[in-house]
């Protein structure tokens, strides 16, 4: 008897063991999901509060841009400095918000107009400015296919065709850019990423519009204004040496050329001017500055007359004066330049107790007021 009572008390302990253990496990897997809850809880919080935080930052920002509106704007703008401190955003939260001029860049909805088809002046502007930056030229054809709502291919083949056929397959959009991660679906960036890489820095996608839009000369690189340079229907000629193109009498003329003619008329006149635009040393053999990201020490146009003049006096490498018989080229298409922008894309970076988000906003400045056009977190 005594050693069955011994037996009964030792499974008595093994299973009060055994309770115990089960007991520990079950309390120990309730606070495992309890602190997930308080976690999950917690981030979702910090994920609201930056949510509303990148809304306010990017109204603030939009604010300031249009507090700061002047007739013309310029990279020595204010608001062109990125912000890491507002007022209204703790010391916990850390964020990097830009503002991101986009109106001297090319807009490639302009390759089409509202009815769908292609714009010739447009398919061509976008040409030069592929030129200007040595990449193929068709390029140009390629997005513009994607866009139309035709199916004539222009020298490739039957558009709608040739994406079907991809695994996965899909159709082109025969509508409006939404965003330039659209363009990783065209034929020329699949094949050739690096392409898009060079091109993304000088275009952009805004909404459509009556008129193409306009390019912002104290923001354009000198790419971009090569672009501008004059067009006659149905000609487009590629010089095989690098050209400039703004100037109204010669635009198939050779950098090289207007460099040397520039030379000559300096060795013959009596007193040479200063031959630049602001921001290039007279030692340089560059005719036009970069404008696009800002120059230290560049001037703002205030005028269009300002930036022409400039410009004019500039193609050649000299001022005309009456010492010179320089040739003086014109810059035509006034039309296609503005000193104000209207379009501006915030880019903000934030996080907080490891979380991170990035958020980019594209507003409009028109009359007076800053209007949000779209909205979009963690991609572009």
């Amino acid at each position: 008897m005594v050693a069955l009572r011994h037996k009964q008390q030792g499974v008595a302990i093994v299973m009060v063991m055994l309770f115990v253990a089960v007991a520990v496990i079950s309390l120990s897997t309730l606070a495992y999901k309890q602190h997930g809850s308080i976690t999950r809880t917690a981030n979702l919080n910090t994920l609201a509060e930056l949510r509303a935080l990148q809304t306010s930052i990017a109204d603030y920002l939009a604010a300031d841009v249009l507090q700061q509106s002047k007739p013309f704007d310029s990279p020595e703008a204010d608001w062109t400095e990125c912000k890491t401190a507002l007022p209204f955003v703790n010391e916990e939260v850390e964020f990097v918000a830009c503002v991101y001029e986009q109106n001297g860049l090319f807009n490639l909805n302009n390759l089409v107009n509202s009815d769908g088809q292609q714009v010739e002046a447009e398919v061509v502007k976008f040409k030069y400015l592929l030129q200007a930056l040595e990449l193929p030229i068709e390029i140009a054809d390629v997005i513009g296919d994607w866009l139309d709502t035709d199916e004539i291919s222009n020298g490739f083949d039957q558009e709608s065709q040739y994406y079907k056929l991809l695994d996965p397959g899909y159709l082109p959009s025969q509508r409006p850019l939404v965003s330039l991660s659209e363009l990783g679906l065209l034929k020329t960036f699949r094949e050739d990423p690096k392409l898009l890489e060079q091109l993304l820095p000088h275009v952009t996608v805004l909404p459509p519009q009556e008129e193409p839009t306009k390019i912002n000369a104290n923001f354009a690189s000198t790419a971009m204004l090569e672009s501008l340079r004059p067009y006659d229907s149905g000609e487009f000629e590629i010089d095989p040496e690098v050209t400039i193109g703004l100037f109204e009498e010669q635009p198939s003329v050779p950098l090289t050329t207007m460099i040397a003619e520039a030379q000559t008329a300096n060795e013959s006149a009596e007193e040479a001017a200063e031959p630049q635009l602001a921001g290039t040393e007279p030692e340089e053999e560059t005719v036009l500055a970069s404008y696009n990201p800002p120059v230290e020490g560049k001037p703002a146009y205030e005028t269009i007359d300002d930036f022409i003049a400039t410009i004019n006096s500039s193609l050649v490498g000299i001022k005309p004066n009456e010492n010179t018989e320089a040739p003086v080229y014109e810059f035509e298409n006034k039309d296609s330049i503005t000193l104000q922008s209207n379009y501006f894309l915030i880019q903000l970076n934030i996080a907080k107790s490891g979380l991170a988000r990035e958020y980019h906003a594209l507003y409009r400045r028109d009359d007076g007021q800053m209007t949000p056009i779209w909205q979009s977190e963690n991609t572009w």
